[in-house]
């Protein structure tokens, strides 16, 4: 009986032992802040909101990296993109037609903006020394087009045919002005030989 006695009581020494231990341990691990990573790499990364739902997702694709926003009902309303040496923003609206664009890359920046129907309503477009902007009609074709160069300027209003029917210009600081039948081809011109004020 003795010999029973002096091993429950060693198991209950043994059995204390271990709760302390894992007391110790559990609560020094409470304590003790995680620790954060320099880094974190991933090929996608999904933003959830507190319904699971995706909201947001970072992503690298064949042409690089995206970064999508995403409607609750799983629309993406924005996208910024970079492929190759071009970056850009889309923005979309509910109904998932691109309402504005914006790409820039070594040699060109354009912005545009599109109407509910999707159809392109306004383009602003900067490459080399020239910028140009271009009004378009519901049916989208281009209704105004100005444009600047250098020294030179110039407004053409077009038809809803996309024939040009009246040009303003400005080349190298002599104005002119032209109207244009309904095929485009001009029929009258005002273009002095000296321009002085």
């Amino acid at each position: 009986m003795e010999k029973e006695l002096i091993k429950t009581r060693r198991m209950n020494r043994i059995i204390g032992i271990l709760a302390i231990g894992a007391l110790a341990f559990i609560t020094i691990g409470a304590t003790t802040a995680p620790e954060k990573p320099d880094e974190i790499r991933a090929k996608k990364i999904i933003l959830e909101d507190a319904g699971g739902k995706a909201r947001g997702k970072l992503s690298i694709g064949e042409k690089g990296p995206v970064l999508e926003l995403i409607s609750p009902d799983g629309k993406t309303l924005a996208s910024l993109f970079a492929e190759g040496n071009s970056a850009g923003l889309l923005l979309t609206d509910a109904n998932g037609k691109q309402r504005v664009g914006l790409n820039a890359g070594n040699e060109t920046t354009e912005l545009s903006f599109s109407d509910a129907n999707g159809v392109q309503r306004i383009s602003l477009n900067a490459q080399g020394g020239t910028t140009k902007l271009v009004l378009n009609g519901a049916g989208g074709n281009q209704r105004i087009g100005l444009s600047a160069q250098g020294n030179n300027a110039s407004i053409t209003c077009f038809d809803a045919n996309g024939k040009p029917r009246a040009k303003a210009d400005l080349f190298d600081n002599a104005p002119n002005f032209t109207l244009c039948g309904d095929t485009g081809t001009p029929f009258w011109s005002a273009i002095p030989d000296k321009y002085t004020e």
